[in-house]
């Protein structure tokens, strides 16, 4: 999920952190991923103090019409987990994906005319399968997008070709919304004066100098 440097969403009062925020980059490192979780919280808890409660309107949704009958919604999540794991997990084609993603965005668009339950214990697994159906198409565009402008790099294969980047540091960025995704530029690296590891070298070394000199 897209998160300004407040790590607040696109949907006002809505903050993501962690895994949920697209702030790791292609390669993750731990110590990054570790310290973006802990710097997005700390600054979406900080953002949300110092803002307040949002005073506004509960928006109004109209509730879907859920199916009853003979429950296909596990044979249904079993098909998607099954096909992504075939065409999109490390070794990825783009004919499948892109198969795949017009199989998914059918049923996003159908999805309550298609799935079915078998009685009401089973509404919670249903949302969980469209909440599934609606990720997994965002995550094919992303991916195809990716693979169309970039090919294989970070640790995803494609189409068994090589490093579409030739080694070098990516300068673009996937984003994503809904079944759109579209490539741009990354944000300009901030000034190497201000990074945490030059400061700290600079007053370790002085630490260091004023010990000398005592």
């Amino acid at each position: 999920v897209t998160v300004d440097a407040h790590w607040q969403t696109e949907i006002p009062g809505l903050y993501a952190a962690g895994e949920a925020a697209g702030t790791f980059g292609v390669y993750r490192p731990g110590g990054s991923a570790l310290n973006s979780t802990q710097v997005g919280s700390l600054r979406a808890s900080e953002h949300i103090a110092e803002n307040g409660r949002l005073d506004r309107p509960m928006p109004r949704v109209t509730l879907p019409s859920i199916r009853h009958g003979e429950s296909n919604i596990r044979s249904i999540g079993a098909e998607l987990r099954r096909e992504m794991s075939r065409v999109a997990d490390f070794d990825r084609s783009l004919s499948g994906m892109r198969a795949l993603l017009s199989r998914v965005s059918a049923l996003s668009d159908r999805f309550f005319d298609e799935a079915v339950i078998g009685d009401d214990g089973e509404t919670a697994e249903l949302y969980r399968l469209y909440d599934t159906v609606l990720t997994q198409r965002s995550v094919l565009s992303a991916m195809i997008a990716s693979g169309e402008t970039i090919g294989t790099h970070g640790s995803a294969r494609v189409d068994g070709k090589g490093d579409g980047t030739g080694g070098a540091v990516r300068t673009t960025r996937t984003i994503t919304r809904g079944a759109e995704s579209v490539t741009a530029e990354v944000s300009p690296m901030p000034d190497p004066e201000l990074w945490f590891e030059t400061l700290l070298a600079r007053s370790v070394s002085r630490a260091k100098s004023k010990e000398t000199e005592v």
